[in-house]
């Protein structure tokens, strides 16, 4: 964001292995979840591609990566801020084991941390284990709002140094929250990685907020009172501005039109000049000059956090996910980035100068705001309450099912909800349905008594989710809708039946096979393919990649070059095995079975 032109993050370029290294696991955190946007994130991280793609196509390599997704990426996220997808895809199924949602003991409080920990491991045995780091104000969800991130990686040493204690006692905490799924390397090694410091700043720290008494708002806490401060947040609160605005002997504010609009005039005025984000980037992607037709039009609103710091001639900058609220520093979990330069082009007042100068367009990423304060509704400030606490009930909730199969050899789906006593604010009714329900209305929630919901019947199995879609409707319309889990033993071979529903015939088989030997990626949609095959087009009972290739040769060619590469074959071949296409014929037939008996007792050991 600082320099929105020549030096932009993209999320796929950050998860992807350095060279000579392999993605081994992943942990990361968000506040909101969005399980469309999710679907492309172990792509980048086990092929290194990039996300300029549609998850719909179901890619070779995106299918691969999705099935390895909840064995080596463990999410968390808050409790009731996961997304409902528009529409549901099954491939979702794959990230189940992977997502971890946190209830927070109060309505007010958010798990709110947005940080990436990814470990890499050589693919020469003697080179130690690398380690990246990357924290931002980004949730996992496809907004575009402008966003600040900060990325640090190191390799593992072999003494301790102290250094790291602010992330290894965050990834602590997580996994106590979750009965230890965290690996237990990460806690061996990250003390002992040297992290790069950014250019141009000279050292870094970690700070978790929130997770002890002693884990504060390193912001907040500070008690030297410094030259200059600049502070970029997208929420405020008046109270917490006055405490920044104490400790400094100037303040520059950067945030919305509207949370500006909720700060008295009288304190702004002990701040002036205050600056909002640039309305036209806002709304820009609604122009028609500046729309993309094959994008969705969206608001790019400001999203980062960012907090700097001059004492003298020393500069310190905080980044990550707290703003300058009260929650963020009493009773959220936060997660921020210290980094310290004497490097003067990063004090306050230069990078005040760079938000506010005209680009070549003549727009600027922040103006001058001249707006006067407006009242809030009252009645709206505490509806808005009311449902955050009704939310925050809703996911303390423990959600059952049981799914059994019925004489067509189809699923029903039985949901149990105990009795809760949430007390329904005036107006408001709630609805429950299974996330994959494409037809049948949702069902009401009964908050005062144990309930049966038996409406859900007659679904295949790869359609059965132990997700579902709670909605709060008011007058008649819907208002808000998110998904909870709940609690349901679904037969283990489900995602082996979601995975043979989309590699389906001898063709798609053969080239997923050479896929996973070659790791190439067929540009042809399965749409296009199907097309092509009936046209007799290469992608049909041919072998699309390594043509006139026997494929004997092919896995000898794996075996010898790259043995490793036989471990994914050996699960393909377990899950098509006994499978039939739509014609009932085997998908493998007996000839490659035989042949891969070769190869088999091999695999296993790989």
């Amino acid at each position: 964001m600082l320099d929105a032109k020549n030096n932009r993050l993209y999320y796929d370029a950050l998860l992807k292995a350095p060279v000579g290294y392999t993605f081994n696991h992943a942990v990361t955190t968000t506040y909101s979840l969005d399980l469309e946007a999710i679907l492309l994130v172990p792509i980048a991280l086990f092929f290194s591609a990039d996300f300029d793609f549609n998850a719909q196509q179901n890619r070779d390599d995106l299918i691969e990566s999705l099935t390895k997704a909840s064995d080596h990426i463990s999410i968390f996220c808050q409790r009731g801020k996961i997304k409902v997808p528009t529409p549901y895809n099954k491939l979702i199924a794959f990230w189940e084991k992977g997502i971890h949602q946190v209830q927070m003991p109060q309505y007010d409080q958010s798990f709110h941390p947005k940080i990436w920990i990814i470990r890499y491991l050589p693919d020469e045995k003697k080179a130690p284990a690398f380690y990246r780091f990357l924290c931002t104000s980004r949730n996992l969800t496809a907004s575009r709002d402008w966003d600040l991130a900060v990325s640090a990686e190191g390799y593992v040493e072999s003494e301790n140094n102290g250094e790291n204690s602010g992330i290894t006692e965050m990834l602590s905490w997580l996994d106590k929250q979750k009965g230890k799924v965290i690996p237990v390397d990460f806690f061996k090694e990250i003390p002992k990685v040297k992290f790069d410091v950014p250019s141009p700043f000279i050292d870094i720290d970690f700070h978790p907020i929130g997770i002890s008494p002693k884990r504060e708002n390193p912001m907040i806490k500070e008690q030297i009172k410094q030259d200059e401060r600049l502070v970029v947040s997208p929420f405020l609160k008046e109270g917490t501005l006055n405490s920044l605005l104490e400790k400094s002997h100037h303040l520059y504010l950067f945030s919305t039109h509207y949370e500006l609009s909720q700060i008295s005039s009288s304190f702004l005025q002990r701040i002036a000049p205050v600056f909002q984000f640039s309305p036209f980037i806002e709304d820009a992607e609604k122009l028609e000059s500046m729309s993309e037709s094959d994008e969705i039009p969206m608001g790019q609103n400001l999203h980062a956090k960012l907090f700097i710091d001059r004492k003298g001639r020393n500069i310190t900058w905080y980044l990550g996910s707290a703003n300058a609220t009260t929650p963020a520093s009493r009773g959220n979990i936060e997660f921020m980035v210290q980094l310290k330069t004497t490097n003067r082009a990063m004090g306050p007042t230069p990078i005040k100068e760079q938000f506010t100068e005209s680009m070549q367009s003549g727009i600027s990423l922040f103006e001058k705001y001249e707006g006067e304060s407006t009242e809030t509704d009252q009645s709206e400030i505490i509806r808005e309450q009311e449902i955050r606490k009704l939310i925050h009930s809703l996911s303390g909730i423990e959600f059952k099912g049981k799914a059994e199969q019925n004489i067509e050899k189809l699923y029903d789906l039985t949901i149990f909800i105990p009795q809760s006593d949430i007390t329904l604010p005036q107006g408001i009714e709630i609805k429950i349905k299974p996330l994959p329900e494409k037809h049948r209305a949702s069902v009401k929630f009964d908050s005062n008594s144990s309930q049966e919901i038996k409406d859900f019947t007659g679904y295949e199995e790869v359609e059965l989710s132990p997700y579902l879609i709670i909605e709060i409707w008011e007058k008649n319309k819907l208002q808000h809708q998110f998904v909870l889990d709940m609690k349901i033993e679904l037969d283990s071979n489900r995602l082996n039946r979601i995975f043979t529903s989309i590699i389906n015939s001898k063709s798609r088989f053969l080239n997923y096979l050479f896929f996973l030997m070659s790791e190439e990626t067929p540009d042809m949609p399965d749409d296009e393919r199907e097309a092509s095959r009936k046209k007799g087009g290469s992608y049909g009972d041919e072998i699309a990649f390594f043509a006139n290739t026997p494929v004997y040769e092919k896995l000898m060619y794996t075996a010898s070059r790259n043995s490793k590469k036989l471990g994914s074959i050996n699960k393909l071949v377990e899950r098509l095995t006994n499978e039939e296409d739509e014609h009932g014929e085997q998908i493998i037939t007996k000839e490659f079975l035989t042949m891969w008996e070769v190869f088999h007792s091999f695999s296993k050991q790989k």
